[in-house]
């Protein structure tokens, strides 16, 4: 599965990358980011704390804050 990873909420945001945190365009172009932890889509927010990192974010530490978004797109719904 893909998901585009946007600068912002708007429909309108540029992709900057996909949802495995592979950055495609801008400066972070190639760099990546790995978070492992249980993402549970029933709290608001969540953090994840960052386990792996390439490129620019080589030596970055610390967490990921998330939050989930739904998006009714057609028929079938979005998260």
């Amino acid at each position: 599965m893909v998901v585009s990873l946007p600068v912002g909420p708007e429909l309108t945001s540029k992709n900057v990358g996909r949802a495995q945190y592979v950055f495609t365009d801008g400066k972070y172009n190639g760099s990546t980011l790995s978070f492992l932890a249980r993402n549970q889509l029933s709290l608001p927010v969540r953090d994840l704390p960052i386990v792996g990192r390439t490129g620019l974010f080589r030596f970055a530490r610390g967490y990921v804050i998330t939050n989930t978004r739904f998006c009714k797109k057609g028929i079938n719904p979005t998260i």
